[in-house]
């Protein structure tokens, strides 16, 4: 969405807050426009006990150790 001027008017902000995603709209009350709408992912740290499990994680394999 193009960026606009976002005048000195009251705004509404809607959240949508979900397990892996965060949505979120901007609405200029006056005018009932629609001002932004977007999302957001946000990736977790992977916290491990050595760097090798955690480069193994970062390419996306699993780590298993056969006994």
């Amino acid at each position: 969405m193009a960026k606009k001027n976002i005048q000195n008017n009251p705004k509404v902000l809607g959240l949508d807050i979900s397990t892996k995603t965060i949505g979120w709209a901007l609405f200029d009350i006056q005018t009932k426009e629609l001002l932004e709408l977007t999302h957001v992912s946000p990736r977790p740290k992977i916290k491990t006990e050595n760097k090798i499990e955690e480069l193994i994680a970062k390419v996306g394999y699993e780590f298993k150790i056969k006994k």
